[in-house]
């Protein structure tokens, strides 16, 4: 069993373990200096942007990777999560949309942490990345859905308060229609009835 002084005394892990961790990484990682240069590009992220590692600086971030918002804008510098993480700030859970040489466009989450030296002061920035791109789809894909059935039911609730009221036109014509006929009827009967009375007086006078 170990002990506390043991656990000092350890080894550092050697820097190729992290290196091995960040090249076979299942997520992008991409990190700045403090001065907004890229340093660590790795194979996720070339191919979540579709484009290698370039030693840019941060105004040249949106034109180099493609870079745009969700609405389809440029992606402003200032609403970049990883530059937002070299200023200091730490980011969770943005998104935003990679539009590749090849055409292709993926849309991408993201985690972005600033990095500090031992003195507190800012050393750069890190950028862990996921692509959401058919999981963005399926969410959009199921809105749609929901939608086309909201619209479905309200042309279907439309058809229905239509026929009712259709419904009850007709049967409002319809009594209006019997109102009609027993008039006519009574009116016919009360003809008949007065001709048969003259026809009667006509007889006696004869």
């Amino acid at each position: 069993m170990s002990s506390p002084d043991d656990t000092a005394d350890a080894e550092p892990l050697p820097l190729e373990f992290f290196q091995t961790l960040v090249e076979q990484s299942g997520d992008g990682i991409i990190m700045a200096d403090e001065r907004g240069v890229l340093r660590v590009f790795n194979p996720e992220a070339e191919r979540q942007h579709g484009a290698r590692k370039r030693e840019v600086a941060a105004p040249e971030w949106a034109e180099a990777y493609g870079l745009f918002s969700l609405d389809g804008r440029k992606l402003p510098l200032e609403e970049t999560p990883l530059f937002r993480a070299v200023q200091g700030e730490r980011v969770t859970e943005s998104r935003w949309v990679v539009k590749q040489s090849s055409g292709a466009t993926r849309i991408l989450s993201g985690t972005a942490t600033p990095l500090r030296r031992e003195d507190g002061s800012l050393s750069g920035a890190v950028l862990i990345t996921r692509d959401e791109t058919e999981r963005f789809a399926s969410e959009r894909e199921r809105a749609d859905l929901l939608q086309r059935e909201q619209v479905a039911r309200q042309e279907a609730e439309r058809q229905r308060a239509a026929a009712q009221a259709l419904a009850q036109e007709v049967t409002a014509q319809m009594r209006e229609v019997e109102k009609a006929l027993r008039e006519a009827k009574a009116a016919q009967e009360r003809a008949e009835q007065r001709l048969a009375e003259l026809q009667k007086a006509q007889d006696e006078r004869e």
